[in-house]
């Protein structure tokens, strides 16, 4: 799985969905 730069809406968006998303945003940037 490639994990991409997500920028701060795909962030939002992807913790809206998703609270893992949150720690795959805060471990990338």
């Amino acid at each position: 799985m490639m994990i991409r730069t997500l920028s701060t809406l795909e962030c939002t968006k992807l913790l809206a969905v998703n609270r893992t998303g949150h720690l795959a945003c805060v471990k990338d940037g």
